[in-house]
């Protein structure tokens, strides 16, 4: 899956209906977003550990 499919899916979820799934993935975009501010790129091994806790099958003590 590329940066962009990652990045999709991750934006997929903050629509969810789930309101914690949604809360997750909107806090991620949101971390994601200033990284872009900063002129920084988030790599696709941490939208992937991103995606993998707002599904729940990680916690962010693992993600850390």
């Amino acid at each position: 899956m590329t940066y962009e499919e990652k990045y999709q899916e991750l934006v997929k979820l903050s629509h969810c209906d789930n309101p914690k799934i949604k809360e997750q993935a909107d806090a991620w975009l949101v971390s994601i977003g200033l990284q872009d501010v900063a002129e920084l790129t988030v790599s696709a091994l941490l939208l992937d550990l991103a995606i993998r806790n707002v599904k729940g099958e990680i916690t962010r003590e693992e993600v850390s």
